[in-house]
């Protein structure tokens, strides 16, 4: 029965003290921590510390030189603190990949005081056993959890298998359990700061993109600096992290137009490293996914003159537009006086009052875009001028007085 386990020993004077009142005082004492860790809204129990000896994995010699385990029912299990060290050969299994368990067996051993330890004089502890075993159960273990998995390369070199993760008291300290997926989102993160710092560059005329790239990039620089409190020795609980990279994910998925909810991925304490490795996986996979450039060219302005170089894409392309961004949105821009042309033509053109390339004034544009309301757009008509253009791979137009503080565009859409 539970009932009063949690109850503290009632102490009086004149009380026989038998060993039983102080393993009943400790396992009230227990029974409470147990039961206050059990209400916290995240599992609180797993893997803390891990430190395997290095010289031996390769060769298959798995040696714990430091551990600490919360396993389910409460109980704590520290090497050297509580436990001795273990060791497993897994080339005598024959497998090429082999999970590892911590199996907390029934009997335990009394550690004798050391001589010469003042301190401990008189004092005995119990020191539990443990053993390590590529079985998930023994008849002589009162409780297991799996810690690792291990595989061979073809050469039979041993490593850490680098997609499972066991169930996590923290993330950080189970190090190197961790690091090749710190490795992996690192790499990631860095990724997608660039592709988004390059995007924002040069969407400069899509406001409602604009703004959905800074917002991904400040959830980016938001992971990284979980990332870098990981890297700086702080430990976080892996429902933390979880909700960190959840969050990024939406994030991006925002900013690039897909539903987030397509992925159905709830955490999982028991599975860590596959609900961990689904965003990931995600995330990687819009990372290598190859970028559309903006449907559009700037003018550059030299001296007198804005010109604009015609790459392919605006020289194969259906229909083409002259964009004028103005300083506000309010703002009246008439380019009447304006003359647009080939670099060999220009001068002729206003030489001889020619009307030069046509750009007809369109209030809608007949497609959808996201570009900003301080735009003006002109639709460029096919002619023979523009054919000069065609030829000389470059547009030019004098800057006037209404152009001040305007910024122009040449956009297009694939033919």
């Amino acid at each position: 029965m539970d009932q009063h386990r949690l109850s503290r020993v009632h102490w009086f004077i004149g009380q026989a003290l038998l060993p039983e009142h102080f393993y009943a005082q400790e396992e009230s004492l227990r029974g409470e921590v147990d039961r206050r860790f059990g209400l916290h809204a995240a599992p609180q129990w797993g893997l803390g510390v891990l430190e395997l000896e290095p010289y031996g994995l390769p060769t298959g010699v798995i040696t714990i030189e430091r551990l600490t385990l919360v396993l389910r029912s409460g109980m704590v299990i520290d090497v050297p603190g509580n436990a001795k060290p273990a060791t497993i050969k897994l080339k005598e299994t024959g497998a090429s990949i082999v999970p590892l368990y911590v199996h907390v067996l029934s009997e335990s051993e009394v550690s004798k005081t050391r001589i010469g330890d003042a301190d401990e004089e008189g004092i005995e502890r119990i020191v539990h056993q443990i053993r390590l075993s590529t079985d998930p159960s023994s008849p002589t273990m009162i409780e297991s959890i799996k810690i690792a998995e291990f595989e061979a390369d073809p050469e039979g070199v041993w490593q850490l298998a680098p997609n499972y993760l066991p169930p996590l008291v923290c993330i950080g300290r189970s190090a190197p359990l961790f690091e090749s997926h710190r490795i992996r989102l690192r790499a990631i993160v860095q990724a997608l700061r660039e592709i988004l710092l390059t995007d924002i560059g040069k969407h400069y005329l899509a406001g409602e993109s604009q703004s959905a790239a800074r917002q991904a990039l400040r959830a980016v620089f938001t992971f990284e600096h979980v990332l870098g409190d990981i890297e700086h020795g702080i430990a976080l609980h892996p429902y933390e992290f979880f909700k960190a990279l959840r969050s990024l994910h939406v994030d991006v998925c925002m900013y690039a137009g897909l539903d987030p909810l397509q992925l159905d991925v709830w955490y999982s304490h028991e599975e860590l490293g596959e609900c961990l490795s689904k965003y990931v996986g995600k995330l990687d996979e819009y990372v290598k996914t190859p970028r559309q450039p903006p449907p559009y060219i700037a003018f550059t302005k030299t001296g007198s003159r804005w010109e604009c170089t015609l790459l392919p894409e605006a020289r194969r392309a259906r229909d083409v537009y002259l964009l004028v961004q103005k300083p506000q949105v309010s703002m009246k821009i008439d380019l009447s006086g304006s003359k647009l042309g080939s670099p060999t033509r220009i001068q002729s053109l206003h030489e001889r009052a020619l009307t030069g390339i046509p750009c007809k004034r369109i209030v809608n544009p007949p497609f959808h875009h996201d570009l900003s309301s301080n735009i003006d757009w002109y639709r460029i008509e096919p002619g023979e001028e523009w054919d000069y253009a065609i030829r000389e791979r470059k547009l030019v137009m004098f800057d006037t007085a209404e152009l001040s503080g305007s910024r122009l565009y040449l956009y297009f859409r694939p033919g």
